[in-house]
């Protein structure tokens, strides 16, 4: 996977009280947002799974090339936890509500469609294709790519994107400061039976509609 998210087993300590939620969404946000603010473009090559929190983490990059059997998911709403870089309306626009509101995951082809990634190549040939793609960036001159990006990153900032962003944030404090009945019931079978249990019954809620 290019990464399945957060460790659900840290839900104690990150949603113990509202400072605990606040505090780690602040520190996801601005993980993430180095990334945008980084002066040189940023790649994602993304193999497998891309969920949850690493979905935002790939948006923040300038570009996301896949391979054919990547999964991409909004995972996170699944389990009535926020989303603490709320950057996909900026790069999909209104598309991204139904990836949001269901917590499905879609293919390589779909995430192509929507404009989720830039490219998609078979999986033996991911790196080397994207590594074609990094050397003719580089070829243009470093003081080009870097005014360029700011330059575009001014016009997203322009257009309200990270005030929104902060919005965001604080939607995703506020929930994961909450107990929506979902997410309580989800951490009773958690503490209970163990996560592995915990998984299997949430996943049943959504398999009956799908």
């Amino acid at each position: 996977a290019f990464t399945a998210g957060a460790d659900i087993s840290q839900f104690d300590k990150n949603r113990a009280d509202a400072d605990a939620a606040d505090r780690y969404a602040r520190i996801s946000r601005d993980a993430r947002q180095l990334i945008l603010d980084l002066r040189k473009p940023v790649i994602a090559m993304i193999d497998g799974y891309c969920l949850a929190g690493a979905l935002e983490f790939a948006q923040m990059c300038d570009m996301r090339y896949c391979s054919d059997d990547a999964r991409f998911g909004v995972v996170e709403t699944r389990f009535s936890t926020g989303i603490a870089t709320m950057i996909m309306p900026w790069i999909v626009g209104a598309r991204c509500r139904e990836m949001v509101y269901t917590g499905d995951l879609v293919d390589a082809d779909e995430a192509l469609r929507i404009g989720l990634v830039n490219r998609v190549y078979p999986k033996a040939n991911l790196h080397d294709e994207v590594m074609k793609i990094a050397k003719r960036m580089g070829q243009v001159s470093l003081q080009c790519l870097q005014w360029n990006k700011r330059a575009m990153n001014g016009v997203a900032a322009a257009q309200g994107m990270q005030a929104a962003m902060e919005q965001g944030m604080h939607a995703c404090t506020l929930m994961n400061a909450s107990d929506s009945p979902e997410f309580l019931q989800f951490d009773k079978i958690r503490r209970s039976e163990g996560l592995k249990a915990a998984l299997a019954w949430r996943e049943e809620q959504f398999r009956q509609y799908e």
